[in-house]
């Protein structure tokens, strides 16, 4: 009862939908856009966004990261949980901003987005003493090879195996990644 979850869940709905299998990722970002649209119409409804995976719904994704050193070393890379969030969503979650921005519209409708918002667990770890916004991350998300990402924003930690142990640090991306 007394664990910082990282996000404030009261008055929160959430709900998943199924696997729409859309046929190209602009349908599914326009099926998202009207639904996030329908959602905010509704009477009461403040705030709408989405994120996969949803805190503690059992499911995770891991990424494995590391600074520009890891490329020179793979030993150096870890791994992170990574999730895919829409803009507003910390917001929506109530989840601090520590330094930097949360995505932005622009930010989600740009293909092959390179801008990553990391919590503050991975923050502590791969920049320790120091401000990790416009620093580079390198990360395999979707692709074998690493690829350069930029901090844009520090969050607070997000549990979202375990409110009894803190878990993994976290990469969050947007939906153009």
């Amino acid at each position: 009862q007394r664990a910082a979850p990282g996000y404030d869940s009261n008055q929160v709905l959430t709900f998943s939908t199924p696997n729409l299998r859309l046929p190209t990722p602009a349908a599914r970002q326009a099926f998202v856009r009207d639904l996030r649209t329908r959602l905010l119409a509704l009477p009461g409804v403040t705030d709408a966004t989405a994120a996969t995976p949803l805190p503690l719904d059992g499911r995770s994704s891991l990424a494995r990261w590391g600074t520009e050193e890891a490329l020179a070393d793979p030993a150096k890379f870890q791994q992170a949980t990574t999730h895919v969030v829409l803009p507003g969503y910390f917001e929506a979650m109530r989840t601090r901003i520590i330094e930097g921005r949360g995505y932005t519209e622009e930010d989600n409708n740009r293909q092959n987005s390179r801008l990553l918002i990391i919590d503050r667990i991975l923050a502590n770890k791969a920049f320790p003493g120091q401000s990790a916004v416009g620093k580079t991350i390198v990360a395999r998300v979707n692709s074998p090879e690493p690829q350069r990402y930029e901090v844009i924003g520090v969050v607070d930690h997000q549990r979202h195996t375990d409110l009894a142990r803190d878990g993994r640090e976290a990469m969050f991306l947007t939906d153009g990644y």
